[in-house]
């Protein structure tokens, strides 16, 4: 009878931790995307709960499997775990099965496991309304919409912001006067994701899911490069301050730095054991950091007169317990932000890859930074539709902006004077937030 009780209370606290969580991801983010469902960490305050008081229950490694896929994007983990809990003990609960098929699906296993894991999941919820997990599209990110590849991109400077269309449409706003351009790119190269700006050249780099980079000349509205060496999918790309070099992070887990005036690839950067999720460059060129999946962050050497063979980072950091969904370099090259799906952002020593601050507030992943041009302040936007404003010197939270979006913050920026922060979300809404005055 104890054992039956222990039982149903581990059900019923999974039920809460992960069977509302999880649902709301896979239903929000796989099958039909919904209004006012903001993006989450995956599990609620209850999960901790059950993995501190029964940490090896099968209920556990339904937690584990479920962070594993949500935080990490890591799909063979979250297998390994979905199969421990099913063979261990949980045999009818449909949120694991369910989630197990679609884990199945978008890892790419044999198609008899996969209509294997469906049947059980129809056999065990025969009146379920979800999509069947094998008519999900397996492209990643479109699945994570707090993913590093975004169909739209803010310029730094808040300037200028650039949406994806269809047939390789490319549209140009302006959001401070409404001036609009638009760029036509070819349609083979099914250009869906867009990246980074580079202001000081006037070009803007976009890609598609096959690890083609296409870098546009937004003054003449044309297409001057086409980068083609990853054998995966373009996840970012950044562009040198003077625009000269153009550093692309891909599915196959490498760096590849690009000489813009000849097409060359200069560098091929190896290291990361998961794909490179986030990018950026210091100030002066010198150095570049990447982000990953697993959480990591690398800081390149890329110092004149080594670039084309220095291949060793000089710092490594653990940087979080989840994918990095951005980095950004204070203006004065002196520290690092990085921000991730774990719902932390972290501010870093550049030279000693020490931590300086750990910025708490957001309730969600946070999937973007950026540092006002005196580097005082932090503006920092996620999933959980706030914009908060940080205090760099004492890592002190001074102004938090709730509600800004309904679908997610996807990108901040400060304007030139630091005045203002302009904002976009997943939606393609673009709006203007008033800096607080420093004292």
């Amino acid at each position: 009878m104890r054992l039956l009780k222990q039982s149903s209370l581990l059900l019923l606290l999974l039920c809460v931790a992960i069977g509302v969580a999880v649902v709301l991801e896979v239903r929000g983010r796989l099958e039909q995307p919904q209004k006012n469902l903001p993006d989450r960490t995956g599990l609620a305050d209850e999960s901790p709960v059950v993995l501190s008081l029964f940490p090896n229950s099968p209920e556990s490694d339904y937690i584990r499997g479920a962070n594993a896929k949500f935080l990490r994007y890591d799909l063979a983990e979250a297998r390994r775990y979905f199969e421990r809990a099913i063979s261990t003990g949980i045999k009818s609960h449909e949120d694991l099965l369910y989630d197990y098929a679609v884990v199945l699906f978008l890892s790419g296993a044999d198609s008899a496991e996969i209509d294997a894991a469906v049947a059980t999941w129809r056999k065990n919820a025969p009146n379920s309304t979800r999509l069947d997990p094998r008519e999900f599209i397996p492209r990643f990110p479109e699945w994570l919409q707090a993913g590093s590849v975004r169909p739209m991109s803010l310029s730094p400077d808040g300037r200028v912001f650039a949406i994806a269309g269809d047939g390789g449409l490319v549209t140009l706003l302006a959001p401070a006067s409404g001036d609009r351009a638009s760029v036509v790119t070819p349609p083979d190269d099914d250009v869906q994701h867009l990246f980074g700006f580079a202001t000081s050249r006037g070009l803007f780099a976009a890609g598609n899911s096959e690890g083609l980079v296409v870098v546009l000349d937004v003054k003449n509205l044309k297409v001057t490069n086409r980068l083609v060496g990853h054998t995966a999918g373009v996840l970012c790309a950044e562009f040198s301050p003077k625009g000269m070099l153009c550093a692309t992070g891909s599915l196959d887990h490498t760096i590849r730095l690009w000489t813009l005036d000849t097409d060359d690839e200069s560098q091929l950067l190896t290291g990361h054991t998961r794909p490179v999720s986030s990018l950026s460059f210091s100030p002066n060129g010198n150095r570049l950091a990447s982000g990953c999946w697993d959480g990591s962050i690398r800081l390149w050497n890329l110092k004149r007169g080594n670039l084309k063979t220095h291949t060793a980072e000089t710092v490594s950091i653990k940087g979080h317990s989840a994918v990095i969904t951005q980095l950004a370099f204070s203006h004065y090259g002196k520290w690092l932000a990085s921000s991730s799906r774990d719902g932390l952002v972290r501010i870093w020593d550049v030279s000693t890859g020490e931590l300086r601050h750990e910025l708490k507030g957001h309730t969600g992943p946070v999937s973007a930074v950026a540092f006002s041009p005196n580097d005082r302040l932090l503006v920092t936007g996620g999933g959980d539709n706030s914009v908060l404003i940080w205090d760099t010197t004492h890592g002190k939270l001074i102004k938090s902006h709730e509600a800004v979006s309904t679908e997610g913050v996807s990108a901040v920026a400060f304007t030139p004077d630091g005045s203002r922060i302009i904002v976009s979300d997943f939606t393609g809404s673009v709006g203007p937030l008033n800096v607080p005055r420093q004292q």
